[in-house]
């Protein structure tokens, strides 16, 4: 993901993400959790892989499993699981920002594993600019 700043912004994700042009976004990227190890702390970092991104249009959310649900230690294939509706409360905010998408577009890898990768062009809107058309 290009880092935020000004201009207009790319977004390259994992999975199917289609939203559709015109539509106005919020991106949210949080911070890792920081670890404690042998060799001494590890900071939290932003985790600009996998940002949390809402259509602000419709309210569908797309995100990763572990903003909605604690990790599974002890996960079946094919189990049901029930993750949240909201975000994990204890994730932390590094960035938040809204924009309108420009370009969007959901492509078939063609790696072993049959991924699909989105790709979103947005262009950022003012802080405090609800974005009507």
């Amino acid at each position: 993901m290009t880092a935020p700043g000004t201009g207009i912004r790319r977004i390259d994700l994992r999975g199917a993400c289609p939203i559709p042009v015109g539509h106005r976004i919020e991106v949210r990227i949080f911070l890792s959790e920081e670890k404690v190890s042998f060799f001494g702390n590890e900071p939290a970092k932003p985790l600009f892989e996998t940002p949390l991104i809402t259509d602000l249009e419709t309210g569908v959310r797309y995100g990763s499993f572990e903003q909605f649900h604690a990790p599974l230690s002890m996960y079946q294939p094919g189990q049901i699981v029930h993750p949240a509706t909201e975000p994990l409360p204890h994730l932390r905010d590094h960035s938040r920002w809204a924009g309108r998408v420009l370009a969007c577009n959901v492509l078939y890898t063609g790696m072993s594993k049959n991924e699909l990768q989105t790709t979103l062009v947005v262009e950022p809107l003012p802080p405090g600019s609800p974005g009507y058309r």
